[in-house]
């Protein structure tokens, strides 16, 4: 369930028609308005790479994102990957960013990559926060989920009339671990889920952001709280220590201006933005940090786009931390 799966399988049906680099940024179909600005997470999944293809690609991040063999160029810009001059697009960019291994990408992104030796007994990702908290941390693994709820709860009273107006407040149920529970419009709390719909709010959405104040949030996500499941994140974040406290302490570290960055962010591609966040959220002595966890990989395309653009647009401490 929820909205923003329904956007995205939308959006996905709707970008099949579209061919790479003929984007015009805002489409309407189905009475819903889309904003797309990436497409490397759906159109390179089919590509087939060549040994000589890779390699090109491969080359060009150290070439000012040009390749530079003629053959290839003709290729690539055939599949949008680059321009007539073997300049990669920004998806291009994306695609060959994610051929490079661990230390590559986070050297070029520059991003700090650690490495701790850590015994794993169940997901690295919880390995990882085990580490943060003997080492004084607190923190929780939901990746962007703890910022779409801050967001969300500084937008609260301006989202939800409307949500009541277009969805209604009923009960309704809803199937979790093969059991039905009840809820009262439990996925409301995803910011996100909301811009397919209300897209031409954003200035007003970003204005209520700036002048957001930590007694609304915390009033908010209260609210926010109580229509899940038992009062609990566990249906949408498995439980993973998402609180209170902690939605205070980001509020005030990162900011009103780097969440209006962020909020931006999401206007711009909501669904691109949805995906690809840092796994964990620490806070240690007022200061907040946003680690991605990897253990043999590398990052994937969707956090090549999010974290490099948070990077970017924001001044959030955001790190790789690779087990082993």
């Amino acid at each position: 369930m929820g909205f923003g799966k329904c956007h995205d399988c939308l959006r996905k049906e709707r970008l099949k028609n579209i061919k790479l680099g003929d984007e015009k940024g805002i489409t309407e179909e189905f009475g819903i308005t889309y904003r797309y600005t990436w497409r490397s997470m759906e159109d390179f999944e089919s590509i087939k790479l060549s040994p000589s293809m890779r390699s090109s690609l491969k080359t060009a991040i150290d070439n000012n994102s040009v390749i530079d063999n003629k053959d290839s160029i003709i290729k690539f810009q055939q599949l949008g990957i680059c321009d007539d001059s073997g300049l990669l697009t920004k998806n291009g960019y994306v695609l060959a960013l994610s051929l490079l291994n661990l230390d590559d990408q986070c050297e070029t992104l520059n991003i700090p990559l650690n490495n701790a030796s850590i015994k794993i007994s169940k997901k690295p990702e919880f390995g990882a926060l085990e580490y943060y908290k003997k080492n004084g941390y607190e923190g929780c693994f939901s990746h962007g989920g703890l910022i779409q709820i801050i967001l969300y709860a500084a937008c609260f009273d301006m989202l939800f009339p409307l949500h009541e107006k277009k969805y209604g407040n009923d009960k309704y149920n809803i199937i979790f671990d093969g059991k039905a529970i009840t809820s009262a419009v439990s996925y409301s709390k995803q910011f996100m889920s909301f811009l397919g719909y209300f897209i031409e709010l954003e200035d007003k959405l970003i204005k209520e952001i700036t002048n957001s104040r930590i007694d609304i949030i915390k009033r908010n996500y209260d609210k926010i709280l109580s229509f899940q499941p038992n009062e609990s994140w566990l249906m949408l974040y498995k439980g993973y220590n998402i609180t209170r406290d902690l939605v205070v302490d980001v509020f005030n570290y990162i900011g009103k201006n780097n969440l209006v960055r962020i909020a931006k962010l999401f206007f711009s591609d909501p669904y691109a933005y949805c995906k690809g966040w840092p796994d964990l959220t620490l806070s240690k002595d007022g200061k907040v940090y946003f680690v991605e966890v990897k253990t043999n990989d590398k990052l994937i395309r969707s956090e090549i786009i999010t974290i490099s653009e948070l990077v970017k647009a924001t001044d959030i401490d955001i790190s790789v931390l690779k087990l082993y």
